[in-house]
């Protein structure tokens, strides 16, 4: 469209080479030119940066941005559940030993009791863990084995290793709009 718009421009011809001789010394070069005093020899050079350089540094940058913000997250769980309380007997022990037998789960639940108004959640791949939010000894049996069995089903499962893989498969993709 702009061929048929814009005036045509003589350009130089950038894929030729030409040899110059002056004073015995002979120049090759892509790149020939001619201007009011004669012939000029620009010696060919690489451009100043390369773009599968440029682009691989954008990605890496948006990559390390999302996993530092995984890495924040992992550390703010860490200390939440540094700060809470185990519970290692108890109505919520005994409903989740129950639970955990019937569902066939082999592996220990960690219950722990957060002083804060945290959520409650599951959360740990190799050493899970429920975290029951403060207030949470008030509610009903019929509550708690409702809570246990909605969260032992998260670990059963293996809720929390595929929210990781995820989060690493979006730091790697973090710039596809899909």
């Amino acid at each position: 469209l702009l061929e048929m718009v814009v005036p045509a421009v003589p350009l130089l011809e950038w894929n030729t080479t030409a040899t110059v001789v002056s004073s015995g010394v002979s120049l090759t070069s892509n790149v020939v030119s001619g201007g009011p005093e004669g012939w000029t020899v620009s010696p060919s050079r690489e451009p100043s940066f390369s773009w599968p350089l440029l682009v691989l540094i954008i990605w890496a940058s948006g990559t390390m941005c999302v996993m530092a913000g995984l890495v924040t997250g992992l550390v703010r769980l860490g200390r939440l559940t540094a700060r809470c309380v185990p519970l290692p007997e108890g109505s919520w022990r005994s409903i989740a030993d129950d639970l955990t037998r019937a569902s066939g789960l082999r592996r220990r639940v960690d219950l722990l009791q957060s002083a804060e108004s945290s959520p409650l959640m599951t959360c740990g791949v190799l050493r899970p863990k429920i975290i029951l939010p403060a207030g949470a000894e008030l509610w009903s049996e019929d509550r708690q084995r409702i809570v246990l069995t909605h969260e032992l089903e998260h670990v059963r499962r293996g809720d929390g290793a595929m929210q990781l893989a995820a989060e690493l498969l979006r730091a790697m993709y973090w710039f596809n709009p899909f």
